[in-house]
């Protein structure tokens, strides 16, 4: 009398083995990439100098109050050819700088902001041109050279448009 008896196949010739084995290697590549990323990049988001930021908020209060006191406001023109220009008014007591600092802020990508001079005209606009082609969402600093004032605001720049900087109300 023969007795039949089947022997088992032997582990790697399982599917379900393999499958399990698969899921963890993938696990293992997956959770050494964003390691790799985690630890090599960078959050744009993230000041490293958050408490001197903090402490510079009394100064920028004061050059909001100085544009108040000055009477300022601004128009600022965004054209298709890149070119931006800017009519600034104030008080009689108000003298017009021979350029202004304009600073395009992206509101999530620091590598996108853009910092630009624009030179009076002798019509008594300002001009100057974007380094690239704004759209969206963008917060606009307006300066004079000294820095003892400033204009903001936040604007979507989907479009050439017209916008217009008041200094911020009184706290």
């Amino acid at each position: 009398m023969r007795s039949s008896s089947t022997t088992p196949r032997p582990w790697y010739r399982e599917t379900w083995a393999w499958f399990l084995i698969a899921i963890l290697c993938s696990s293992f590549v997956v959770g050494g990439i964003l390691l790799y990323f985690a630890v090599n990049g960078q959050d744009s988001l993230v000041r490293d100098d958050y408490y001197k930021a903090g402490l510079a908020i009394n100064t920028q209060i004061e050059k909001d109050k100085t544009a108040r006191a000055l009477g300022l406001t601004s128009r600022v023109e965004f054209k298709p050819d890149q070119s931006i220009r800017i009519w600034l008014s104030g008080t009689p007591a108000f003298v017009a700088p021979e350029f202004l600092k304009l600073v395009l802020i992206h509101p999530t990508l620091a590598g996108r902001d853009q910092d630009l001079r624009l030179m009076k005209q002798p019509d008594g606009s300002y001009l100057g041109i974007l380094h690239e082609p704004v759209t969206g969402k963008w917060h606009l600093d307006l300066r004079d050279p000294e820095e003892q004032w400033r204009l903001k605001t936040e604007a979507n720049l989907s479009q050439p448009t017209t916008i217009q900087l008041d200094p911020p109300a009184a706290p």
